[in-house]
């Protein structure tokens, strides 16, 4: 277990704290539950960025650091949305029932395009490109600016180019399926003899 991995189960192990303070406070607790919330909510989402930095850094990158760290991630960006998206949270923490749901349908299509590559094509690819990556660091700022209580229009100024990123990025995907799937060896699918 390395430094990096391990800086991954700390944030996997933070969620449900996390989570925990947004629901009572939700539910009429104390600002300071908020407040506390949203600390919390960047100590994570500065440890995605260091588990990466940390496991480049000292070449310590593993196979179970590149499975931890995007199941970290979707606990987090999908226990988020589940709550300020929708739940009755205050209207001044409050992220866009639409918000959330172009995100979950975004990864559900994604997730049917790789199953439907991996079909006929033996090694499946998407790389994060600069669209996905502008997506999550926006998504970040949107939780906390939405836990922050900062005026509306800004919010949703950001929530909008988000949305709109969250657009390129799938199209990028998508383009990169049809590119595997126009690449793939002419005798079919999975397990051909071809190179």
């Amino acid at each position: 277990m390395n430094a990096a991995n391990l800086i991954t189960l700390t944030r996997m192990a933070l969620i449900p704290v996390f989570l925990w303070l947004l629901v009572h406070y939700r539910d009429g607790g104390a600002d300071g539950l908020r407040l506390a919330a949203l600390i919390l909510f960047i100590v994570m989402a500065l440890s995605d960025w260091l588990d990466g930095y940390v496991a480049r850094k000292f070449q310590s990158v593993s196979r179970l650091g590149q499975i931890l760290d995007p199941v970290a991630d979707q606990l987090l960006v999908l226990g988020s949305l589940w709550i300020l998206c929708f739940t009755p949270m205050p209207p001044d923490n409050r992220l866009p029932f639409f918000y959330g749901i172009v995100y979950i349908a975004r990864n559900f299509l994604l997730l049917l395009l790789y199953l439907g590559l991996h079909a006929v094509v033996d090694e499946v690819r998407f790389l994060p490109g600069w669209a996905g990556k502008a997506s999550t660091c926006l998504f970040f700022v949107c939780v906390a600016l939405a836990l922050a209580s900062v005026p509306r229009l800004m919010l949703m100024a950001l929530v909008w180019v988000n949305t709109g990123l969250m657009a390129c990025s799938f199209l990028i995907y998508l383009r990169d399926g049809y590119i595997q799937w126009k690449q793939r060896p002419s005798g079919g699918g999975r397990g051909s003899d071809s190179v």
